[in-house]
């Protein structure tokens, strides 16, 4: 597991390097929130963030960090006066706050936490990716019918909006079904959804 730390004082760094190190852990120091969101190679891992890093708000680094939540899960450090803005960080996407100083047991609960979020989200990619290929089957006309499908909508209400008669809708519907190979239309709301997953991730 990749640990990138960011926390400005050497000795709290060293500290927390040591442990990382003797749980099995590859370690990246960061000496600050703008060295950490400004760098170019930083590979998928968690992040460890001490709310004392002064140069840029931790809120501020989650925000950065946002289009990345799902390939650097960020960690909280919080001394116990901090523990507000520790539940802030808490409701902007990080996934755990651990009190200063560290304990060795509980960093290593939040980073097996931190693998486990990297995983289904890693899960997540992958259904998504593999739905899609099998949407890209559809022409255009397909996938406007099956968009109204998963809204629920009737052949009579999806006609109506496409300017297609409904038994044209129930055509394409069957080419869905063949060239998507499902069975009923649990399985084809299911693969919709899946492929939504990647949308959802991007945007959250």
């Amino acid at each position: 597991m990749q640990v990138h730390v960011v926390d400005e004082e050497i000795a709290s760094r060293r500290s927390l390097g040591l442990i990382l190190q003797r749980l099995g852990h590859r370690v990246r120091f960061f000496v600050s929130g703008h060295a950490l969101v400004t760098a170019q190679d930083v590979e998928p891992g968690c992040v460890l963030l001490d709310l004392c890093t002064s140069d840029l708000a931790a809120l501020d680094v989650l925000n950065e960090l946002s289009d990345r939540r799902d390939t650097l899960p960020a960690i909280i450090i919080a001394r116990l006066d901090d523990f507000g803005t520790a539940v802030s960080a808490m409701k902007m996407g990080a996934i755990d706050v651990l009190a200063k100083p560290v304990q060795p047991n509980e960093l290593a609960t939040s980073i097996e936490l931190a693998e486990s979020t990297l995983q289904r989200a890693s899960r997540r990619q992958d259904l998504a990716k593999r739905a899609e290929t099998r949407l890209q089957r559809l022409t255009r006309r397909e996938r406007e019918v099956l968009a109204g499908v998963a809204r629920g909508q009737t052949n009579k209400t999806i006609g109506v909006d496409l300017g297609i008669s409904p038994r044209t809708v129930e055509i394409h519907r069957a080419h869905l079904t063949e060239k998507l190979d499902v069975h009923n239309l649990s399985e084809l709301l299911r693969l919709v959804y899946e492929s939504e997953l990647g949308d959802d991730d991007a945007a959250a």
